[in-house]
């Protein structure tokens, strides 16, 4: 999972020679209560650190509940220029992500109803992901949530990108 993420994070930053185009910040597109009820928290406060990063063209917003769970959501946007090459990224990490492993065992499978394409990601250490797209943006949520909760999360933030 952390291989195809830094695909998707590299890609993006050799995309994004673009300019991220006025758009909803992170943090603005899932709110503290629907991370409170994904994480079964309360007390959910967004982290200091959240923001857009120039250097990469990454939007991230990472919200914590008390207990220490976390959740992330990072939006990668590409401008028109770009957007052939993003599908095509997208397309090979999420080929990379579906080929099963030596044991045969899946690490992630298709979400319907997710954007344009979207994808489940089974983590370790109780944290998983959902990878999607919406046009020429991409967007990752994840965290300590079961895979219902991320699903819902992601169909909230697409529909609002």
């Amino acid at each position: 999972m952390a291989r195809v993420l830094v695909l998707l994070a590299s890609a993006t930053a050799l995309l994004c020679g673009c300019r991220a185009r006025e758009a909803a910040p992170a943090c603005s597109l899932i709110t503290a209560e629907e991370i409170a009820t994904a994480l079964q928290a309360t007390g959910v406060k967004t982290d200091s650190s959240s923001g857009f990063d120039s250097s990469t063209g990454i939007d991230r917003c990472r919200w914590t509940g008390d207990g220490g769970k976390t959740l992330d959501l990072r939006i990668y946007r590409a401008d028109s220029s770009a957007e052939s090459a993003w599908t095509m990224v997208f397309e090979s990490a999420k080929a990379h992500a579906l080929k099963p492993d030596p044991t045969g065992a899946s690490r992630a499978h298709g979400v319907d109803g997710v954007g344009d394409d979207a994808m489940f990601l089974a983590g370790t250490g109780g944290s998983s992901s959902v990878a999607f797209r919406v046009g020429r943006t991409g967007a990752v949520v994840s965290g300590e949530a079961p895979e219902q909760a991320l699903v819902d999360l992601a169909k909230r933030a697409a529909g609002r990108l």
